[in-house]
């Protein structure tokens, strides 16, 4: 299709201009009105001929105030993407389908994400070269996605803990740098491969079913492993393994988040033997000193209490014998001070009625 002499005529409010000649003229602009992307079209040279009514809610322009500027008025050649979609516009590149992600300037000076669509127009404007139809898809959302995910992989691959994601059969897809220093393995090494390479041998089949068994139906499974290392040796982990589900409900991947207890775990058995030997000694030590009570009290040839033992309690008993009181229920009666010492007399060869 031939561009009309009347290509470069633009209306009076200077919103669009004839493309397509006055007969398919209200044709173009009511498609391009309807549409809830920003549309402009441009020349290879960068001028915009054409911007729809949606420039105004997504770049804060009137269309009659894009008409004529150039392109980089609202999508300036900062970041690599952009650079590229305007090199593509000079250079008559442009290809279909694809989106880009760029920054366009609102007229405030504010950076608004939008996604880029580049078609050639089948007209053609002369030494100018075919037109340019640039579609702008606000993008804020896909923006602040591709953000979100972007500080989610910087926190994986920086977390102190390990975190490995698998297949829904245990295929290892992902690691991140902490689990390669847990296992000893390098990414490569661990990539597509089960995780039953880790094995230590120190479970047995039960733990690992019961495990499957949890994931399988859709909940966390959280306990200690013990794994082994590229080198042999065996070390604990602190896991957390979830599950991932599809559109369908299906599980199609784990999570699993793993920290290294090994120095935690022997700490652990170091204080157990510390606490064990401590309450041995605390026994011997209570043992001791009840046999050396008795010997202190007790003859050691007939297993009686001694003078000691007597002369002690004769004198608490003494105080409470003799100890006054008003009431009469409470006062101690003296024969029982006698009989502790007539029976202390007799085992230390006297009689009560002889003198020593």
């Amino acid at each position: 299709m031939s561009v009309p002499p009347g290509i470069q005529r633009s209306l009076a409010d200077g919103s669009r201009c004839a493309l397509l000649g006055p007969s398919n003229d209200a044709l173009f602009e009511a498609l391009c009105q309807s549409s809830p992307d920003v549309v402009l079209v441009v020349r290879t040279d960068g001028e915009i001929v054409f911007a729809n009514q949606r420039c105004v809610d997504v770049l804060g322009y009137q269309p009659r105030e894009l008409v004529g500027q150039q392109v980089e008025l609202v999508v300036p050649g900062r970041h690599v993407d952009e650079a590229r979609a305007l090199d593509r516009l000079s250079s008559k590149e442009v290809a279909g389908g694809k989106r880009p992600l760029v920054g366009a300037r609102h007229k405030s000076g504010t950076t608004v994400p939008v996604d880029v669509a580049l078609s050639t127009l089948p007209v053609d404007a002369g030494e100018h070269g075919p037109l340019i139809e640039l579609v702008l898809r606000d993008a804020a959302h896909r923006w602040k996605t591709q953000q979100h995910e972007k500080l989610q992989g910087v926190a994986m691959v920086a977390a102190a803990n390990g975190i490995v994601i698998t297949d829904a059969a245990g295929v290892m897809e992902w690691v991140n740098p902490a689990a390669t220093r847990m296992s000893g393995y390098a990414e490569a090494e661990l990539l597509g491969q089960h995780t039953r390479m880790l094995k230590s041998g120190e479970h047995d089949a039960a733990f690992y079913r019961t495990l499957w068994e949890t994931v399988l139906a859709g909940r966390t499974w959280y306990g200690e492993m013990a794994n082994r290392k590229k080198d042999g040796t065996v070390y604990f982990e602190e896991q957390h393994i979830s599950p991932v589900f599809g559109e369908d409900g299906r599980v199609t991947h784990f999570v699993a988040i793993k920290q290294d207890v090994t120095a935690r775990r022997l700490a652990e058995a170091r204080l157990l033997e510390a606490n064990a030997e401590l309450s041995r000694k605390l026994a011997e030590i209570e043992a001791l000193h009840h046999q050396l009570r008795e010997e202190a009290i007790r003859d050691p040839l007939t297993g009686l209490f001694n003078r000691r033992y007597l002369s002690d309690y004769t004198t608490v008993l003494g105080r409470t014998v003799w100890m006054p009181s008003r009431d009469w229920r409470t006062r101690q009666s003296p024969y029982a001070l006698i009989a502790l010492l007539r029976h202390e007399a007799v085992r230390g060869g006297c009689s009560p009625g002889r003198r020593g």
